[in-house]
């Protein structure tokens, strides 16, 4: 499964992989959720009725990922994915993985093996 992984990293280039329009899937759920992430460091995201907005910060991290910083800012008080709401002013560090031809996985920690979700791309955002 590892090489499997590995075969599909990008090397990233960019500074910012996140930028853009993203479907997120759960590993083994059936619940994707959109997140819209913009260069001023805001970031909408829809998961079942909850629309929060946050802002966000990225830095890259060891081995080509890349440190996810999120605070909740705005939020409908609709229910999740999981049926919960998330307050505002909660906060969420995960790690991203960059793939080949856009997207990347969402990672617990740096270890691989801790990856729980993948993006996929519905927009990215033009190239400077």
């Amino acid at each position: 499964a590892l090489a499997l992984l590995a075969s599909t990293l990008a090397h990233a280039t960019e500074d910012n992989p996140v930028l853009g329009e993203f479907n997120w899937s759960p590993t083994g759920a059936d619940c994707p959720e959109t997140y819209v992430y913009r260069a001023d460091g805001t970031k909408t995201g829809t998961s079942a009725g909850e629309v929060l907005e946050k802002t966000y910060t990225i830095s890259k991290a060891e081995g080509g990922m890349y440190l996810l910083e999120e605070t909740v800012t705005a939020g409908n008080g609709g229910k999740d994915c999981q049926g919960g709401t998330t307050p505002v002013g909660a906060t969420s560090k995960i790690y991203i993985m960059p793939l080949n031809g856009g997207g990347y996985f969402t990672c617990a920690s740096l270890d691989t093996l801790s990856c729980y979700g993948v993006a996929s791309p519905l927009k990215t955002a033009a190239k400077p």
